[in-house]
């Protein structure tokens, strides 16, 4: 197991050990990762063997959050982005806003137009923000990059329609939530 790995495990979240590796086995190949939707950091860490990873997030309790901290093991005062802040890398930026404010999203596409090499989306989970997502994806990642996503599965099953909508050509990682698709 490597060091950010072990380290990723001890941090707040849900994705699991297979997908985490899997997450750093493409970003170990990359010079540029965005990730949409970064939480306490835990994805954050292992995205980060890439050269640079730039981490969008608002950072506070939307209304889908707190409904999952209150069927989950999470206590509902959890300062998310401290727990972020205490897990960043030198490697990491963050950028703190709305993905869904055209004010926040012109500016972030201005500064990675076709830049990146992997779009990694575990924002808002509701069909249209996961369609939002990956339509922004696509103006981040640079030809024959990777856009992926986390939480395809029966659990959310807005998730499934947005990505089966919007990237009909997408693989499933064996194993895991994970779904991807090479632009």
């Amino acid at each position: 197991m490597s060091e950010r790995l072990a380290k990723a495990i001890t941090i707040r979240g849900w994705m699991d050990t297979l997908e985490l590796e899997y997450l750093e086995r493409i970003a170990t190949r990359c010079k540029l990762v965005i990730e949409l939707g970064a939480f306490c950091g835990r994805s954050s860490q292992v995205l980060a063997a890439a050269d640079e990873l730039v981490c969008v997030d608002l950072w506070g309790k939307t209304t889908w959050e707190l409904e999952d901290f209150a069927t989950s093991n999470f206590a509902e005062n959890v300062d998310i982005w401290s727990e972020w802040e205490r897990n960043k890398t030198p490697n990491m930026t963050a950028r703190r806003g709305d993905l869904y404010d055209p004010h926040f999203v012109y500016p972030l596409i201005a500064d990675y137009h076709g830049r990146a090499d992997v779009v990694f989306i575990d924002a808002n989970h509701g069909t249209q923000s996961v369609s939002s997502d990956i339509l922004l994806a696509g103006h981040l990642v640079k030809p024959g990059g990777i856009i992926c996503g986390h939480d395809y599965c029966a659990a959310f099953p807005s998730v499934i329609e947005a990505v089966e909508r919007e990237c009909p050509t997408f693989e499933m990682i064996h194993g895991t939530t994970i779904w991807s698709v090479q632009t």
